[in-house]
């Protein structure tokens, strides 16, 4: 490894940058949300409005599984107060079969496309 390569961000100790100064905190939740704050008054936005239970559940299941949630889901969430219902909710998903079903579908992907690469390189072969 030459002096050039230990440049390369890879080699570099890790660094917690300063959580910038923002002038709304309106909408930030914690230090991450400063630095999306920050962006934004560059540009002079602002954060959307929070969304309500029933489409906040629907986009995580969507993220998460691929699915629509299930009515029951979206009755149980919406009527669930507890402070912790979104975590409870995120960790049954991320437990749920539909989450491996979804996220392996990318590796399958993958694999069709390095066999079908690997057929060609010796088909090419031949």
């Amino acid at each position: 490894i030459t002096e050039s390569d230990r440049d390369h961000w890879s080699f570099r100790p890790l660094v917690r940058p300063d959580v910038p100064a923002v002038k709304s905190l309106a909408g930030a939740r914690s230090p991450i949300d400063c630095f999306i704050t920050a962006r934004l008054e560059d540009q002079e936005l602002a954060f959307m409005p929070e969304a309500d239970r029933r489409t906040l559940l629907r986009r995580v299941a969507f993220d998460i599984t691929g699915l629509p949630p299930l009515a029951a889901e979206v009755k149980a969430f919406v009527a669930d107060d507890a402070p912790d219902a979104f975590e409870r909710m995120v960790d049954r998903m991320l437990a749920s079969p539909a989450y491996g079903e979804r996220w392996s579908q990318h590796w399958l992907d993958l694999a069709r496309f390095a066999f079908c690469t690997c057929r060609l390189v010796l088909l090419s072969l031949l």
